[in-house]
């Protein structure tokens, strides 16, 4: 696990240290709440389609409990 930390360190500095045009905008794209919305749109088709209905809700309710849980205990540091 170790290694695996170091090496994610090693990475995101070689990024950060790069400053090319072309790294820019693809971080800037990457960063974009609407970039990743047609992603888990996919997943959770994928989802209900491999798992079903039943599975996609549980799937559903256990990341709004999760934002809500950590929402919460943010807000009381």
């Amino acid at each position: 696990m170790d290694t695996l930390i170091q090496l994610d360190k090693q990475l995101l500095i070689w990024l950060n240290s790069n400053h090319t045009d072309f790294w820019d905008v693809i971080m800037m794209i990457f960063t974009r709440k609407e970039f990743w919305i047609p992603f888990y749109l996919v997943l959770l088709y994928q989802i209900y389609k491999t798992k079903g209905k039943e599975t996609l809700l549980g799937d559903i309710g256990f990341v709004f409990i999760g934002c809500f849980v950590r929402s919460d205990f943010n807000s009381t540091l």
